[in-house]
Order: C-alpha cells, then sequence, then structure tokens
C-alpha cells in the first residue's frame, strides 16, 4: 500500500469519526446535591443504570421540583413550541427545546422520547442510544406493575402527564378520567377507546403522588 494510499484512508476514517461523534448535551444539571440532582449528573454522563421509579418519585421529593412548578408557565409554553417544531420536523429546534424542558425536569418523557428520535434522524448514535435507554427506563417503571386494567394489576405515576403519555403510546383515547379507591391504595381510572374501537379502563396508582403534593403544600404553610 502507498503512502499516498495509507493517507487517504486514515483522512476517511477520521472525516467518518466525526459524523458520528456525540453532539454536545446542553441539558442544565440542577446544583442542590439531592437524590434527583445526582442521577441528572448520572445519566447525563452516560450512565444508564439506575431505578427509574425511584429517580421518577426523587424529582417530587427535590428542590428542583419547587423550580419546576415556579417555571410552570415557561414549561407549559416550551411543551407547546416543542409539539410545533416536532410537526414542522425542525430537528435544531427540537433539540434545544427538549434540553430546555429536561433542565427543568428531567423525567419529561416526550422531551426524552423527541430528543432521541431527533438524534436517530440526524445520525447521532451515541445521544439516540442514551435517551432512548433513559424514555424505555422512565417508561417501564411505570408499567411494571402489571397489565393496567385493575386495581391489582395497576401502574403507577409520579405525574399525571405521565398517564397520557401511556395512552398516546398504546393509541388510546380518554373518555373520561375518576378517582378509584382501591384496596390499599388510590388510583386514577381513566376510561378510554382503545384503538380497536373497544371501550376500556386503565388504572393508575397516584397515592405516593398525591402524598408527597401534600408534604411539599405542607411545607409552605
Amino acid at each position: 500500500m502507498s503512502k499516498a494510499q495509507l493517507f487517504s484512508i486514515i483522512i476517511c476514517l477520521l472525516i467518518r469519526g466525526l459524523c458520528c461523534s456525540a453532539q454536545t448535551s446542553n441539558i442544565a444539571i440542577p446544583k442542590f446535591n439531592d437524590k434527583y440532582s445526582q442521577t441528572v449528573a448520572k445519566l447525563e454522563s452516560g450512565n444508564t443504570d439506575i431505578d427509574y421509579r425511584e429517580f421518577r418519585f426523587s424529582f417530587l421529593e427535590s428542590k428542583q421540583y419547587d423550580y419546576a412548578q415556579e417555571s410552570f408557565k415557561l414549561f407549559d409554553s416550551l411543551k407547546k413550541e416543542l409539539f410545533n417544531q416536532v410537526e414542522k420536523r425542525n430537528s435544531s429546534k427540537v433539540v434545544s427545546i427538549s434540553e430546555t424542558l429536561l433542565s427543568i425536569d428531567y423525567t419529561y418523557l416526550w422531551a426524552q422520547k423527541y430528543l432521541y428520535q431527533t438524534y436517530r434522524i440526524i445520525g447521532d448514535s451515541v445521544n439516540m442510544k442514551k435517551y432512548k435507554r433513559i424514555e424505555l427506563g422512565l417508561l417501564t417503571s411505570i408499567c411494571e406493575g402489571g397489565n393496567g386494567h385493575s386495581c391489582e394489576a395497576c401502574w403507577e405515576a409520579s405525574q399525571v402527564y405521565e398517564e397520557y403519555f401511556i395512552l398516546d403510546m398504546l393509541n388510546a383515547k380518554r373518555i373520561k378520567q375518576t378517582i378509584a379507591q382501591c384496596t390499599g391504595h388510590i388510583c386514577d381510572n381513566l376510561e378510554v377507546k382503545a384503538e380497536d374501537g373497544t371501550i376500556k379502563n386503565y388504572f393508575f396508582e397516584i397515592t405516593k403522588m398525591l402524598t408527597n403534593t401534600q408534604k411539599k403544600l405542607d411545607q409552605k404553610k
């Protein structure tokens, strides 16, 4: 092999390496040094082997949750803009808005989902794999209790939007939502029209969600 051929091969490999390198994340890691903040830092470093259920509920107990509540209007407007940019297929905007949302609430499934999907589209395999793993980890931690069709086999939500995210994944349309007093816990009972046209019910335990909400309210008194 000539020196010229070897040089050409090296250049091609360098170019391929640059094309496949991971885009730098602009997600802000909270500075509170609590369980939630530490886990965000761990996930952002690429270590996705965590207890995702514990992580979801650690957000509710964190100081970052208080900030998220104070930033509700901003978060809500960013959510709407995210869906708008997804519709427009504006990859750079989807990434930047998703990162801003996750800087406020790293457990927000819609942002995790669209971030991994966008990285797949633009060819960033490193970030695609990371955020796909995080989304699946969060999603699995909600649904691991059973099939969701009864109090006994309910799923567990830490925030109400998670219930609607799951329904969207199932292509189910919400008809009505009521509270179910189950043995030992409380559930949201969602009556839906399933993808096949049948009427079904999905139960999401909200006991811990309600307990944490009440705890935060008591702390403000």
